[in-house]
């Protein structure tokens, strides 16, 4: 237990972090629109915020496994800072262009810092756990920063919640200053090289670009379609979809305590595929309370997927190294996130935002008849 304190810092900046980024992230589609933002540039400036993670991912997680993260962490919290202050400012579709990309490698950056000081830390019969409270404690930051966010936005405006949330990530660099160190050492390219591209660690991959895709019609269509679809506020729009990741917050410490236990990642991740596609194709259903429950369902699913995908990172990859594999793995994670927005918001406004949701659900259950196929290739 003293060496899980050493995460404790860390992991509570990520989750207030998280909390910030709840309050306006899902609602920007409707900001975007209503600054007068087409449904292409919409999808276009949501997929350059994650894109960003195609050119960094690597270089970061390098710099993970090289330098004191707590350098990264203040670059991170600062660009953000900037990010939210601006979006009270600039409303043409090219500057915007350059805050989102601003916006998107600060919050990549931090993500991967943390996730690396977590995988670095964890102990070997404890690494469920300390995953576990590291995706959990994160997800409840998210779900409490949705909800606040829809009753912030109603009640204050965009503006004066991106103003509040520029002013509080200063806060955040702050306190990073007291983050502890962790061991680094000098790591040759040709290793992570060699690390990366073996089988199983592309058969993962695999998993992890077709589970993020539905990240993309998630971050592009979802609060449209509660608001258009399902008739909701954006108020009762964010209690729609903060409760629900309260589910994934819980499900992600059980289901990371249950790995310690002697669980099989292959059952975490099948039951977790049939969930999260299940529930994300029945939550289009025109009923509030069908969605609502379907949405729980899904969200459920999600935690044992991303829980089998950090625990699988741990178990293939060195620790002096997982810096810049899990920065591989997140590119990999953060290009499915980038096409599915691509893809499913111009969708959205084309035929209906409940199909990209629906589409994306199919492709989950598709990823799961892949892997019951190809069992061997899943990490014991």
């Amino acid at each position: 237990m003293g060496q899980m304190k050493k995460i404790y810092l860390p992991v509570g900046l990520l989750a207030v972090k998280e909390f910030l980024f709840g309050l306006t992230f899902f609602y920007l589609p409707i900001y975007l629109l209503s600054i007068g933002m087409t449904g292409f540039e919409m999808g276009v400036l949501v997929s350059i915020f994650t894109i960003t993670a195609l050119f960094g991912s690597f270089i970061t997680g390098y710099l993970c496994d090289r330098i004191n993260i707590r350098y990264l962490m203040i670059f991170s919290l600062f660009i953000i800072s900037i990010y939210y202050f601006s979006l009270t400012v600039f409303s043409s579709f090219v500057l915007l262009l350059i805050l989102f990309f601003l916006g998107g490698l600060g919050n990549n950056v931090i993500n991967l810092v943390i996730s690396s000081f977590v995988l670095k830390s964890a102990d070997n019969k404890k690494k469920g756990n300390y995953i576990g409270f590291f995706h959990s404690l994160k997800v409840v930051g998210s779900a409490a920063g949705i909800l606040a966010g829809g009753f912030l936005i109603d009640t204050v405006s965009f503006s004066s919640t991106f103003k509040i949330s520029g002013l509080l990530f200063l806060v955040l660099l702050v306190l990073s200053f007291f983050v502890g160190k962790i061991s680094f050492s000098y790591q040759p390219l040709l290793k992570y090289s060699k690390d990366f591209f073996k089988t199983k660690v592309l058969f993962l991959c695999l998993i992890v670009f077709l589970f993020t895709l539905h990240w993309g019609a998630e971050g592009t269509v979802y609060s449209l379609f509660l608001v258009n679809n399902l008739g909701l506020t954006t108020t009762s729009a964010g209690i729609f979809m903060a409760i629900p990741i309260f589910f994934l917050a819980l499900f992600s410490y059980l289901a990371g305590k249950k790995i310690d236990t002697g669980i099989k990642p292959s059952t975490i991740l099948f039951i977790g595929l049939l969930l999260s596609g299940f529930g994300h194709i029945v939550l289009v259903y025109p009923v509030v309370l069908v969605s609502f429950f379907a949405r729980i369902v899904h969200e459920i699913g999600d935690a044992l997927l991303l829980i089998f995908i950090y625990v699988s990172i741990y178990k293939l990859f060195p620790k002096s190294r997982v810096g810049g594999l899990t920065g591989a793995v997140t590119t990999v994670m953060i290009f499915g996130s980038f096409l599915g927005s691509l893809v499913f918001a111009p969708l959205g406004t084309i035929v209906g935002y409940g199909w990209p949701l629906a589409i994306s659900g199919i492709i989950l259950l598709f990823t799961l008849v892949i892997v019951l196929f190809k069992k061997e290739m899943i990490t014991s």
